[in-house]
């Protein structure tokens, strides 16, 4: 009775902030009206981590609650979402020699001001470090997880080590908005009711971790 009493409240609590924390977030983008101080790259970059973490929990969906994916696949849409009231995004013809013969271009949907300007320059200087410092420990987990970890397949073994990675060097994903904060000096146009939320389900998720079905990662 405990332990059952426990998971419903758990669960009614994840759903509710979980669903606070994307309302905050749609509010938040939808009443922005200029670019300053957000990391196109880090949201591009988030998109591809909780993609990789929703294949990873539907490669090991006998071990996954569907309230874990369901609020997975919502967090990702929002995520690409998000993309779209930043920049246009478009396809466009590949590059001449390419072997692709379309690509995918984000374009700016206005003439950046002085202050936006310098935000992009400020994504791209610290993904470059961010680059430097992630791309050696990902190799160096890949090569860890192949010597010493049994997998079901090579799709789960590069699923598994990319989640791993995430989890792991997930931290790393912080670094450009803390660098662009700390160059404009301020925080102002961060969504703070929405990462509020967050930092609490933060909390609930842990004890999601003993009530709840998901993979050992």
């Amino acid at each position: 009775p405990w332990l059952l009493g426990i998971t419903a409240v758990v669960s009614i609590a994840h759903i509710f902030l979980e669903m606070l924390a994307f309302g905050s977030d749609i509010a938040h983008y939808r009443k922005k009206k200029d670019n300053v101080g957000i990391s196109v790259r880090s949201i591009l970059a988030n998109d591809f981590m909780q993609a990789v973490i929703f294949l990873y929990l539907v490669d090991n969906s006998q071990n996954t609650s569907w309230m874990i994916l369901g609020g997975q696949g919502v967090g990702i849409v929002i995520e690409l979402w998000k993309v779209t009231t930043i920049v246009n995004v478009r396809v466009r013809p590949g590059e001449p020699g390419s072997w692709l013969p379309y690509k995918i271009s984000f374009e700016d949907k206005y003439k950046l001001s002085e202050t936006e300007e310098k935000t992009k320059e400020y994504d791209e200087i610290a993904f470059k470090y961010m680059y430097m410092a992630g791309v050696p420990l990902l190799v160096a987990y890949a090569a860890y997880s192949l010597y010493y970890e049994s997998h079901k397949s090579w799709y789960s073994y590069v699923i598994a080590t990319l989640v791993g990675s995430v989890y792991a060097y997930g931290f790393l994903m912080m670094v450009p908005s803390l660098y662009i904060n700390y160059r404009l000096k301020s925080v102002a146009h961060m969504p703070a009711k929405a990462m509020m939320y967050k930092f609490l389900n933060t909390f609930i998720d842990d004890l999601f971790a003993f009530t709840i079905k998901m993979p050992f990662l």
